[in-house]
């Protein structure tokens, strides 16, 4: 098998290959437990969602789903670190950048957007709020079973900070 040349840099698609790799990378810190107690571990975190973020913009046009995407990982990782006014910007923009996006945006874009949402207002205390943005999510009609299954499964795991499983099924 042929592998394509690497993409030049500067170009789009350079970014486009840069920012799926610092995603990749996020996602596989997120699953760290110790980054309450390792800073250069925190540190990669951010560092890697924001390399995410900013090869993103570079690879597409404004607006685009992608840029909503790494909003959510961004937000995502400062959740991780009990950090929700950092990633209460990130929610915003992520449904900022997800209502823009319209027909491009997915099913389970606009479910990630409220469970995003959900997430940061429970970890600022607004427990009332919270319970409704993950009723927001839960009832995203998501055509595809896998995505819906994969949402459920997030949903259903922490972090909550907090927040009482009881009281996120009562307000479903």
């Amino acid at each position: 098998m042929t592998e394509s040349p690497a993409p030049e840099p500067g170009t789009p698609e350079w970014h486009r290959r840069l920012a799926i790799d610092a995603n990749n990378a996020t996602w596989g810190l997120l699953g760290r437990d110790d980054l309450d107690t390792d800073p250069d571990g925190a540190d990669a975190l951010l560092a890697a969602a924001s390399a995410s973020m900013y090869h993103w913009r570079l690879a597409t046009q404004p607006g685009a789903i992608e840029r909503a995407r790494a909003s959510y990982l961004v937000g995502k990782a400062h959740l991780a670190l009990g950090e929700g006014e950092a990633a209460r910007r990130h929610a915003d923009r992520c449904a900022t950048l997800t209502a823009e996006a319209g027909d491009s945006a997915a099913d389970f874009d606009r479910a990630y957007t409220h469970e995003l949402r959900a997430r940061v207002l429970a970890c600022l205390g607004d427990v009332d709020a919270a319970a409704e943005e993950r009723r927001l999510a839960d009832a995203v009609d998501i055509a595809d079973a896998d995505d819906r299954a994969l949402l459920e499964s997030d949903l259903a795991a922490e972090p909550w900070f907090g927040l009482r499983p009881s009281y996120l099924r009562r307000a479903s």
